[in-house]
């Protein structure tokens, strides 16, 4: 049985389809089984119903930093049972820059692309859970470095920011959670990150059109002002009228 990960934040109703080809029967029978990485954390709630012979879960609730196993078991038409396993983590993505500004990427939507293991090993204090303030601190560092990049190019901040600057953001901040030496890859890809950064900075690559270029002035203005005659009789005696 294949156990799907999801993401998702406390406050969030999320509703996520198993295909089952349109084979699915009768009532799902659904459990869950926290796994007691947060002291008395909230139950999540996840409600089955088969649309058009496949299954959707809607889940709901549950404590940041707990994890989840929602296990199902669905009838199919020839008599037999499909088990399916989700794990959901629950964690609250929300902050804001040091100076109230609007994050480029969440921290959920981080630990998403990143993966949720691979940032575990990163910041677990010792308590089985992703910490939070180290993962924002990393965040907070990579925006600086972009925002620096395209400030004077770009109109800050962005009204939908573009898919390719989450993932600048996702590589920056993932090189800097590392504490002594970054593995290769991770190393590349931070470079790659900083050379499109600068690329976006010196008009070498451009960002897609959710991103508006920042009004500029002209480098040399003409400026033009009322100016007088300076025949005041219009040159009447060579025939100027």
């Amino acid at each position: 049985m294949r156990v799907v990960s999801i993401i998702k934040a406390p406050t969030e109703r999320i509703v996520h389809r198993v295909d089952l080809g349109g084979r699915g029967a009768g009532q799902a029978l659904v459990e869950i089984e926290q796994r007691g990485v947060v002291a008395n954390a909230a139950a999540i709630g996840a409600d089955a119903m088969l649309v058009e012979g496949n299954l959707e879960l809607a889940l709901s609730g549950g404590s940041d930093g707990e994890l989840y196993l929602v296990e199902a078991q669905v009838p199919i038409e020839d008599g037999s049972t499909r088990a399916i396993a989700i794990e959901v983590a629950v964690i609250d993505g929300a902050w804001v820059m040091p100076d109230g500004g609007a994050p480029m990427l969440s921290v959920a939507a981080f630990v998403s692309r990143v993966g949720r293991d691979q940032v575990l090993r990163l910041t677990d204090m010792g308590d089985g859970r992703i910490d939070k303030g180290l993962v924002v601190n990393a965040l907070v560092d990579a925006q600086a470095q972009a925002e620096a990049h395209l400030a004077g190019r770009f109109k800050l901040p962005f009204e939908r920011v573009p898919a390719i600057i989450e993932a600048i953001v996702a590589d920056l901040a993932r090189a800097g959670l590392y504490e002594n030496e970054v593995p290769e890859n991770v190393e590349t890809r931070r470079k790659l990150a900083l050379r499109n950064l600068e690329g976006f900075r010196d008009g070498k690559l451009q960002l897609g059109s959710e991103a508006r270029p920042e009004a500029t002035a002209p480098r040399d203005p003409v400026r033009v002002r009322p100016g007088r005659r300076a025949y005041p009789d219009g040159l009447k005696d060579y025939g100027f009228r």
